[in-house]
């Protein structure tokens, strides 16, 4: 529906904003980062009159927007006094003030399907009442109520959606460089790309693609060496009867698709990175008719997997998995002690000795031994410490 309303707000050139009511052009200077205004208009001999000098945004009144909006003759246009680097969230449009400080709308961006929403205001709420009420709640339920606390997925989700929701463009992209840089170095792990700023670099009007908890089909090749090795990937019968689709056969969907806890893609030249988040949990070491299979190695398995999308338009088209990275995001804690998790193990195993790797994914055919050694150095480590230090926004209870 065309917007009734619009108005020239003079800032970075001329541009208009185009709104319905005053709560929607208030909405729309705040998803500018403008907090305070100035009001100006031209009069008939080119003389400037100042209708408001500095007027903070949640100021503006039904006279102001009828000015705004309504005036024929010598129409105002706004001009920016205050901007922030960030689009405006106030603090009773937050999700939660510190782990999730921003408007459902915003977290609605960065999934796929909707509801996965509800997960996040219900955690805020339940934290909201321990913080209403911190003396009467006994610490048995601080589990619950405080879950939010180490929950990996507030986490992921607060420290990128706060680097893809800054308003210079090129300071995602840098933020992007930094956090390659320290988990791989100055030089990429693929041999497309001779620099970082080649990797990320997008076309006119693109712009990247971030999705929390996406769904990446497990590969057909993996799903057929299970649906013919289940007796030799599992122990217990009632799972074996389980996968079963008679007497003599077992299923061939065994696996379903896998949850990546966040998904970068440049759709320019086909980029990606997958990241596996931990705050405190370990990876798991098995899935349902695998006892072998660990959470990295899965993730590995569909990253360099080709996959048919029935959907032309679907974003995951436009990953190309010869140019995937994988990064596991944990706490600095567990990688200076490194051997207090199964991932610390593994993360050292794939990445010095490529056949370890090999071995965990002795289903992959397609892939020629010496291939290894290239997708061992695209695997890597990065802490949520060194990601605040890149964007002291990230994480800021660090």
């Amino acid at each position: 529906m065309k917007k009734k309303y619009s108005v020239l707000i003079k800032w970075k050139g001329q541009s208009y904003i185009f709104f319905n009511n005053l709560q929607e052009l208030i909405e729309e200077l705040e998803n500018l980062g403008i907090s305070s205004i100035a009001i100006e208009n031209y009069t008939p001999w080119d003389d400037l009159n100042v209708i408001h000098s500095d007027l903070s945004i949640n100021d503006i009144n039904e006279d102001i927007f009828d000015n705004l909006a309504k005036s024929k003759q010598y129409k105002p246009h706004i001009v920016p006094i205050i901007t922030t680097p960030f689009p405006i969230v106030p603090k009773d449009k937050m999700i939660e003030e510190t782990y999730l400080p921003f408007k459902e709308e915003q977290l609605k961006r960065y999934f796929s399907n909707n509801k996965h929403i509800k997960y996040y205001t219900d955690s805020a709420k339940k934290y909201q009442i321990w913080k209403n009420d911190k003396k009467s709640i006994k610490h048995a339920k601080y589990k619950s109520t405080r879950q939010i606390e180490k929950d990996e997925r507030f986490w992921v989700a607060q420290t990128f959606i706060t680097i893809f929701e800054q308003l210079d463009r090129k300071k995602i992209t840098n933020d992007l460089k930094q956090i390659l840089i320290k988990a791989f170095g100055e030089t990429p792990p693929i041999k497309t790309f001779k620099s970082w700023s080649q990797a990320l670099k997008l076309s006119d009007n693109e712009k990247y693609i971030l999705r929390f908890e996406e769904n990446i089909p497990s590969s057909s090749l993996y799903k057929d060496f299970l649906s013919k090795n289940l007796t030799k990937r599992h122990i217990i019968p009632y799972v074996l009867e389980a996968g079963s689709k008679n007497k003599t056969k077992f299923r061939e969907n065994l696996e379903g698709a896998t949850n990546v806890d966040a998904l970068i893609i440049n759709p320019s030249n086909g980029f990606n990175i997958f990241i596996e988040a931990k705050v405190l949990s370990d990876i798991s070491y098995q899935v349902s008719y695998d006892i072998y299979r660990n959470q990295i190695a899965r993730n590995i398995d569909v990253m360099t997997s080709e996959h048919e999308y029935n959907n032309d338009t679907d974003f995951r088209k436009k990953m190309d998995n010869k140019k995937s990275i994988f990064l596991l995001l944990t706490p600095e804690a567990f990688k200076n002690e490194s051997y207090t998790r199964l991932y610390c193990y593994k993360m050292k195993d794939y990445t010095t000795n490529p056949l370890t790797l090999m071995a965990d994914l002795n289903h992959r055919t397609d892939i020629d031994s010496f291939q290894w050694v290239n997708i061992s150095k695209r695997i890597s480590w990065v802490t949520w410490e060194d990601i605040n230090k890149i964007n002291r926004s990230c994480c800021s209870w660090l």
